[in-house]
Order: C-alpha cells, then sequence, then structure tokens
C-alpha cells in the first residue's frame, strides 16, 4: 500500500490538564469536570487564535496540530501565561505541554503517526507548567524562539533505537534570560559534540578531530553550492573546549546563536555556542535554503 498524499511533516501539540483525578476527589465530578472545561477552553482559544487546528479532545487533554512551530511554541507560551494568571477564586490547575515536528497522517479529521506518539511521549515527561519539546522541533524555529530552549534530557522511545534528545521552552522571561547568560558565560565545561544540518543532512563534528572544512568545493566535508560561498569558505577548529568557526572566505560568515543581529566575520573567528545558523556570505536567515543549523552541546 503507498503513503497516503496526506502523510506530511507537522507539529503534533498536546495540552494536559495536571492533577484530574485529585481535582475529582477534592471537587465533585461536576465542579471538577466544569474546571477542566474551563482550563481547556483557554488552551483551545489560544491555539486556534495563534494558527492551530484542534484535532480532538481526549480526556482531560486536548490534540491539536501547527503548519509552523514558532506558533505553536507562541501558544504554548500563551497558554501557561493565561492560567498562570487565574489566581484567587478563578485559580486553574497548571497544565503540561508536550510538542514534536514530524511526520503524520492526517485521515478523517484526525491525525496518526510518529508525531503523535513522540508528541505524547514528551508530554507525559513534562510537569505542570512545563513545555517540552524535541530536537526536529527545534532545527526548525527561529532565532527569537531558540532563545527559550534549553537542553532537558534523553529518553527512550518506543520504535526508536536511540534516546531523543528533549529541550524544555522556558516561558517565563527571567528563566529565559537567565539561561541565555548561562549558555554564553559557561566555563565549567567543554564543549563534546557539534552537529551541523544542512540540505537534509547530518554533520557530526567530535571533539579533537582535524578541522571540519565548509565550503562550495565537493571535497569539502561540508559542500554547500551557492553563489556567495567560496571554495574553502571556513572550517571548524576544537581549542580549549570550544568548537571555533574560523571565516577564509571573501564575503564573509554569518553566524547567529538565537539574537537579533547576526555576528558577521571576515578573516575572523568565533566559538560556537548553544544553537544558532550559520550563513556562507550571506545572512543566517531561517528561510533561506543554504542556511546551515547547528547544535553544540
Amino acid at each position: 500500500m503507498g503513503i497516503s498524499e496526506d502523510y506530511e511533516k507537522t507539529a503534533i501539540m498536546f495540552v494536559d490538564v495536571e492533577g484530574s483525578t485529585k481535582l475529582y476527589e477534592k471537587n465533585g465530578d461536576q465542579k471538577a469536570q466544569q474546571i477542566i472545561e474551563r482550563c481547556l477552553n483557554i488552551a483551545s482559544e489560544t491555539i486556534k487564535e495563534a494558527g492551530g487546528t484542534i484535532i480532538k479532545y481526549i480526556g482531560d487533554e486536548v490534540m491539536c496540530r501547527f503548519d509552523d512551530e514558532d506558533a505553536a511554541v507562541e501558544a504554548a507560551c500563551n497558554i501557561q501565561e493565561l492560567l498562570e494568571q487565574c489566581t484567587g477564586a478563578e485559580t486553574l490547575p497548571s497544565v503540561r505541554i508536550g510538542l514534536h515536528h514530524g511526520m503524520a497522517i492526517e485521515k478523517e479529521g484526525d491525525v496518526f503517526g510518529d508525531a503523535v506518539n513522540v508528541a505524547a511521549r514528551v508530554t507525559a515527561i513534562a510537569k505542570g507548567k512545563q513545555i517540552i519539546t524535541t530536537h526536529d522541533t527545534v532545527l526548525n524555529l527561529s532565532p527569537k524562539h531558540i532563545l527559550m530552549i534549553r537542553e532537558f534530557d534523553k529518553t527512550p522511545i518506543k520504535g526508536k533505537e536511540e534516546e531523543l534528545t528533549i529541550y524544555e521552552v522556558l516561558w517565563q522571561p527571567e528563566n529565559a534570560t537567565r539561561m541565555h547568560t548561562a549558555i554564553h558565560d559557561n566555563k565549567d565545561g567543554a564543549a563534546l559534540l557539534l552537529t551541523m544540518y544542512y540540505n537534509g543532512n547530518e554533520y557530526n563534528i567530535k571533539a579533537n578531530e582535524p578541522g571540519f572544512r565548509i565550503g562550495r568545493d565537493e571535497n569539502c566535508d561540508l559542500s554547500v553550492n551557492s553563489g556567495y560561498s567560496s571554495r574553502v569558505h571556513a572550517h571548524i577548529e576544537y581549542r580549549r573546549g570550544k568548537f571555533v568557526l574560523v571565516d577564509e572566505s571573501t564575503n564573509g560568515t554569518y553566524v547567529n546563536m538565537g539574537k537579533k543581529q547576526d555576528i558577521y566575520l571576515r578573516r575572523e573567528e568565533v566559538p560556537l555556542v548553544g544553537i544558532g545558523m550559520i550563513g556562507l556570505g550571506e545572512s543566517a536567515d531561517i528561510n533561506s535554503k543554504h542556511v546551515i543549523r547547528y547544535v553544540c552541546l
């Protein structure tokens, strides 16, 4: 049987009300159901406003899908903020949110497949007031939202050989600011692995490996066939516990580490930290087909 035409990549998100069993025990069936419905109504309206599609309600959780990962993260953050603002007599229970970008089948208004299974798994890991997502989701986020991400854990997934790297979305502004400072000021540990993504391929660079060359030449370790890239545009060295990008080009290299402005290098170098993007001779724009994404662990 062939693959359905509706089998495509999408972002799946679950919003699950935490502690519903205790809620029923404390308030009785009718009152508890009203509280849960109010929670899910707030979540649903926020999802719709952000451009998401409600798929279904499963007990005390709502499942939805997004075409845009940034919109999904925005919706998740807004849901947490709105529920936290409900205080006093209107206090509502916390929710846990899981999000994954992957392959899914949409049929008769429902969605099935790997993206659904993984999203459900990361939702189960999350605690109340947490938003948990995956590596595949992070790779599709804009710099603005990458700034809100921190690596959280690794977890086994049924049917997959390798453990899944998961991330937390720091939706509270003070947490995101603190995390960003820690990424750039951390001097305690050495980076052990740099992973780069380009044109559907993954490149893993380990500590103390020989220099990794990037450029237009097909003999480079990562070949980028762009009119702005030099034959050997840049290379990556491992020095003193850091992966350092060294520009060798005519047009320069642009690096974005989650800030509003790119870092521009011309015959200069910069250590790569956290999660970011690299542009050879052009802005490190997530919409460019030649942008290189990287994750430094």
